[in-house]
């Protein structure tokens, strides 16, 4: 027997429907500029994106419209990817959503800051899956 390692190239092709379940409606919101949450309406918490079940009290929540703005609460930078459409990485952050009790992770375009307004804005480029929606750009200061 040999100690020389065989090998050989392969190529693998893969296509396949991608099912988004409870979390459709909330990116084809993204998709069309809209946020959407749910609300407990028994102690009124509110998050984004929408839960079945309220983490306080396991009531059924409700889907609400959300002001597509925001606050970044803390911020990251990520490696460069396809997300990032280039070599120079992608910011992401925490958005603290108004009308929401929690934050929101997201990719963030424009000059980033603790603190910043944001709103959602629409994707550029080629869109391959639907989070690559979810990004909020820095709204300049009047």
């Amino acid at each position: 027997m040999s100690d020389v390692p065989v090998t050989t190239d392969l190529t693998f092709a893969l296509d396949w429907r991608h099912g988004l379940g409870a979390r459709g409606a909330f990116f084809a919101a993204v998709a069309a500029g809209r946020l959407i949450g749910a609300r407990c309406p028994a102690c009124g918490a509110t998050v984004v994106p929408p839960r079945a079940r309220c983490g306080n009290d396991a009531t059924l929540m409700v889907p609400v419209d959300l002001p597509p703005a925001g606050k970044i609460r803390q911020l990251t930078l990520g490696a460069p990817s396809a997300l990032a459409r280039g070599d120079a990485g992608c910011v992401f952050a925490l958005v603290q959503v108004e009308g929401a009790d929690n934050s929101l992770l997201t990719r963030i375009t424009g000059a980033a800051a603790v603190g910043a307004r944001v709103t959602l804005a629409p994707a550029t480029g080629e869109v391959i899956h639907p989070a690559q929606h979810l990004v909020f750009a820095v709204t300049p200061a009047h």
